[in-house]
Formats: C-alpha cells, sequence, structure tokens
C-alpha cells in the first residue's frame, strides 16, 4: 500500500522560500477547516466552534489522517427503489410486512414517530411524515425535501 503523506495532500499549505518554492524545512500547515453545523430554529451553539490544525512535515509519513484528500473526487449512481401506491401516488413504503419500504424510511420515539433520513433534524430526530386519508392511517406521502420524489406532485 502506498504509503500517505502531507505531501500529496490536496489540504497541505506549505511554507514558501523567498523564490516562491517549497521552503527546504519541509513545514508547513493543514489548510482543513470545519464550517459551523447547519441547525433548526430553536437550536444554538453553547460554545465558540474554533478548531487549530497542526504543523505538517513532508519529510514524515503519517499513520492516518481522517481528513486527507488527495484531490481527487468521484461521482456514483445509486440505484434506490421508489415505490407507489395501490392508486399510483407516491409513497415511502407499499407493503411494510412483504419489506417494500424506502430504504431512507426511518423511525424514532421508539417507533411511534416516522421520519425520512432527508428530514430537516432537530435534536438529532427528523420531522413526522404525514399519511393519507381522513383518518391519517393510509399510505405514507414522501416529505417535500425527500429526493426521490423532487419533481413529483405527492
Amino acid at each position: 500500500m502506498k504509503e500517505k503523506s502531507c505531501n500529496t495532500c490536496a489540504l497541505a499549505q506549505w511554507d514558501k522560500a523567498a523564490n516562491g518554492r517549497r521552503h527546504p524545512s519541509g513545514r508547513g500547515s493543514c489548510g482543513w477547516t470545519v464550517s459551523r453545523p447547519t441547525l433548526c430554529s430553536s437550536a444554538y451553539l453553547a460554545f465558540s466552534l474554533k478548531l487549530m490544525c497542526g504543523g505538517i512535515d513532508r519529510k514524515r509519513p503519517f499513520v492516518d489522517c481522517p481528513t486527507w484528500t488527495d484531490g481527487h473526487t468521484e461521482k456514483i449512481t445509486l440505484e434506490v427503489v421508489r415505490y407507489r401506491d395501490k392508486d399510483g401516488k407516491p409513497t415511502c413504503a407499499r407493503d411494510f410486512k412483504a419489506g417494500e419500504v424506502c430504504e431512507y424510511y426511518r423511525v424514532h420515539t421508539w417507533g411511534t414517530i416516522e421520519t425520512c433520513l432527508f428530514s430537516p433534524a432537530c435534536r438529532g430526530l427528523g420531522e413526522a411524515l404525514e399519511r393519507r386519508g381522513d383518518d391519517r392511517l393510509g399510505t405514507l406521502i414522501p416529505m417535500d425535501g425527500c429526493p426521490l420524489w423532487r419533481d413529483e406532485k405527492k
């Protein structure tokens, strides 16, 4: 396996010599930054979010770095099954007993609240999905932010 080093990391910011090239000392700093997480309107951060990265050295390899990147990205396509109810309307699950349920379907609060992985989270819990029917016992209605049904009326 190829040895990882900060030398090839896209986030490395190397000290420069007077001529603009990398300084012979091999020293630099990590350019990784932490962005403030998106919070719901009722939440706030009780502390300052400031992260200090240590110095790096292109002459020494490292064992592990969770932020290491070689600057390359790949775009992939995932196949996900989406379901329609018996009336042809979009739904998150066609048949729970048969396992015909969207892989992004979730429950919380001991299984009493149905939600979606893509639901805007507040305190770590997603907002509840609605159900069709006057008694609200019909099929699940995908939430507005559902990427599987983005372009279709629910």
